[in-house]
């Protein structure tokens, strides 16, 4: 897997959806009617893994960590590249993550407990729901963070 130093503010950490052209306008309206839960930083063009705002030179196809692959709805594999399976069709949503702020409490020396234990942060189905947009329609699964945190990194998804 390629390293690259992404040019997002503060190395912001993004989560990934990559879509089929026939479904992506959808979900580019749900994500436009739901800013916390699903912050746009990025929609490629169709059929281009290179998010050349956010990160120039990186590949969607190879220079992600993980990849869970879903089929009709269901998580049928999962892999470390999806060359193979790239179509000129897909596109590409680079969603803000509150994983971007962390470094910044670190730094402040606030580290929050999941960092110190070295575990994922605490989440849970939020019961907030979010504006539906068939058949893109979710409940968001939210991470708990303060709000203080969420003002300074606004784009790094809603948290209750």
């Amino acid at each position: 897997m390629a390293r690259h130093r992404w040019t997002l503010p503060a190395h912001q950490q993004v989560n990934l959806a990559i879509l089929p052209g026939d479904v992506a306008a959808e979900f580019a309206a749900f994500c436009t009617r739901n800013p916390k839960p699903c912050p746009i930083i990025e929609i490629t063009p169709p059929g281009e893994p290179e998010p050349v705002r956010s990160a120039p030179g990186a590949d969607l196809c190879t220079d992600v960590p993980g990849y869970r692959v879903y089929r009709k709805g269901e998580l049928a594999e999962q892999r470390s590249d999806i060359r193979d399976l790239w179509r000129d069709d897909l596109v590409g949503f680079l969603l803000g993550c509150s994983f971007t702020f962390e470094h910044a409490l670190v730094e402040a020396g606030i580290p929050p407990r999941n960092v110190e234990l070295g575990t994922n942060v605490s989440m849970f189905t939020s019961n907030i729901a979010c504006v539906p947009e068939s058949p893109t329609s979710a409940d968001p699964i939210s991470a708990r963070r303060s709000r203080s945190t969420r003002t300074r990194f606004p784009s790094s998804g809603r948290a209750a």
